[in-house]
């Protein structure tokens, strides 16, 4: 069993297929609404509105500037439903259908467990950063030159701001590609954490409410994970490092308690 072979095996499903192209397309309908509210209705005007226009960072589409924040609910709220058709419940369609049974023949069931993790962290970093990508690269086109932040550049300008917030909105790039790379992180964990329910709880039933709540109950939490992934809002460390740290301690815990419950099979 390779790393390889296993993301051939979820590329040629055309349930992954589908729900990774999901991924994509959400990032684009988001970037594509905040330039029809945003860009639009000044397209006709005349002299620069680059004032009106918002920074490409704050387009993008972890700001949340889109009216209503529909994208942001489909994708982030919904992440656990998404790993799991991609790839997270696949242990549980092999146990039903037996086939389990031949990979165990074949590998130690510590290769088979390392081996899926390893590709649950790699597919869903990659795809999500990928999606985060396209929708900031497509925000850099069609919001060149904008400086809006809805008014946080102005606050900043009187010095209302200090901290993690104010050197954000200073270095607007770098901060987006920060959080970018982080809640890519977080992707590629919580697949693993997904996977590793899967294998404690081999039941659709159980598996999917299961990593639902996991994770939506860490989006509503006083310590909410939002704050570790949305850029340019008010919430610093003091609130998005207890998030992370909550978030790594239920991650750590399940991961190693469902490698140690599924290795020390070979045992017996």
């Amino acid at each position: 069993m390779s790393i390889k072979a296993e993301l051939y095996r979820i590329l040629k499903s055309s349930k992954s297929r589908i729900f990774i192209f999901l991924i994509f397309l959400v990032p684009v309908v988001d970037i594509l609404l905040n330039f029809q509210q945003n860009v639009v209705p000044h397209l006709h005007e005349e002299g620069d509105f680059s004032v009106f226009l918002y920074h490409p960072s704050e387009a993008a589409f972890l700001s949340g500037a889109s009216h209503g924040h529909i994208t942001q609910m489909l994708l982030i709220w919904l992440m656990p439903i998404y790993i799991l058709l991609i790839y997270g419940d696949s242990y549980i369609w092999e146990k039903s259908c037996g086939y389990t049974g031949i990979i165990f023949s074949q590998y130690s069931r510590k290769k088979i467990v390392q081996t899926k993790f390893a590709v649950s962290f790699l597919l869903f970093f990659s795809i999500i950063f990928l999606s985060l990508l396209l929708n900031f690269l497509l925000a850099n086109l069609l919001f060149m030159g904008g400086s809006d932040f809805k008014g946080m550049e102005l606050m900043l300008a009187e010095g209302d701001l200090s901290g993690w917030w104010a050197w954000s909105l200073e270095n607007p790039f770098l901060a987006y590609f920060l959080y970018m790379i982080l809640y890519s992180i977080l992707a590629g964990i919580f697949g693993v954490v997904c996977y590793a329910v899967c294998y404690l709880a081999p039941s659709y039933k159980l598996a999917y409410p299961i990593c639902f709540f996991l994770w939506f109950g860490q989006i509503v939490s006083p310590y909410s994970i939002t704050y570790a992934i949305q850029p340019f809002i008010e919430y610093g460390p003091e609130y998005f490092l207890p998030a992370l740290l909550i978030f790594f301690v239920i991650a750590f815990a399940i991961v190693v308690f469902s490698r140690w419950h599924e290795v020390r099979c070979d045992e017996y």
